[in-house]
């Protein structure tokens, strides 16, 4: 596996930081090819190598799609185990005698897994990084992207591996003994709250909401319920012209119409926002709302 050769003048576009205080150099362009070159000649579609990217699925079902492969045979004692890292920062990489690669990156958290845990997926390009012509310093690393090899790992059980962050949203809901705040019985971390059980039914319905056991408090449930995205509308005309099922919803202390168009496992909520006159003269000022 080997992209097309990079120019000196593409490389350099890629590293226009490192540039503005150290300039980059003939030398630091031949490194990066070296390094590109370097991933990429020693990829193996039967064999995840370090620095390859793993879209990993933990088993409270939170979804990393750049998790990155560090070291092989670091974790379980076993040669054909290697450590994971959920979320990394670009990587360093060292090319070793044998053209294999070595990385280093932090971030966190970290894992670790068996060969025969991975599925491979397919490549994907991916960023890595050196010091640069002027050694470890600030601003000092030169970086270029490569292609990698992508395995895929959900350790989500079975009947529930469907329900993760990648297509869907998870809240734990507390339940309180007595109204907290402004009368809300029942409240999420993320700033939704309801009054009572039927304001929080209707709320799971409308986001297709699915229970997962949960047993750490007894008070709170885990539901994985579907996306959502937010779309103002300043217009009457053009709120009546969506075709999606109308409800209420509050926003900043009070409720307002929303209608919801479901896309997938997104629901996209288009905000009727018509009665903020200082907003809507705003947005006519500057071009932006030529109709009423």
């Amino acid at each position: 596996m080997e992209t097309k050769q990079l120019t000196f003048d593409e490389v350099k576009k890629m590293n226009l930081v490192y540039h503005s205080e150290h300039c980059f150099s003939q030398s630091d362009y031949e490194k990066c090819l070296e390094m590109r070159t370097a991933i990429e000649q020693s990829r193996d579609k039967k064999t995840p190598k370090p620095g390859d990217i793993v879209e990993y699925t933990d088993k409270y079902g939170y979804y990393y799609k750049w998790a990155h492969i560090e070291g092989l045979g670091r974790m379980c004692e076993a040669a054909d185990s290697f450590s994971i890292c959920e979320e990394p920062y670009v990587p360093f990489v060292t090319i070793r005698e044998n053209g294999e690669i070595s990385t280093s990156t932090s971030g966190g958290a970290w894992t670790g897994a068996l060969r025969s845990e991975l599925s491979y997926v397919g490549t994907r390009e991916k960023w890595f990084k050196d010091w640069g012509m002027s050694g470890a310093c600030g601003n000092g690393s030169i970086q270029i992207t490569a292609v990698v090899n992508v395995w895929s790992l959900n350790r989500r059980p079975i009947e529930l591996r469907k329900y993760t962050t990648k297509d869907y949203r998870t809240i734990l809901v507390t339940e309180h003994s007595s109204p907290v705040g402004c009368g809300y019985l029942y409240t999420t971390g993320h700033g939704e709250a309801w009054r009572n059980k039927i304001e929080l039914d209707q709320f799971l319905a409308r986001y297709h909401a699915v229970e997962e056991p949960y047993s750490a408090w007894p008070n709170m449930k885990k539901y994985w319920i579907y996306k959502h995205e937010y779309h103002w509308v300043y217009t009457k005309k053009e709120f009546e012209n969506i075709c999606g099922k109308e409800y209420e919803e509050a926003f900043n202390g009070r409720m307002r119409p929303v209608k919801h168009i479901t896309e997938g496992t997104t629901v996209h909520c288009y905000v009727d926002r018509t009665d903020e006159d200082g907003t809507i003269q705003f947005l006519k000022d500057i071009g932006k709302l030529t109709n009423e």
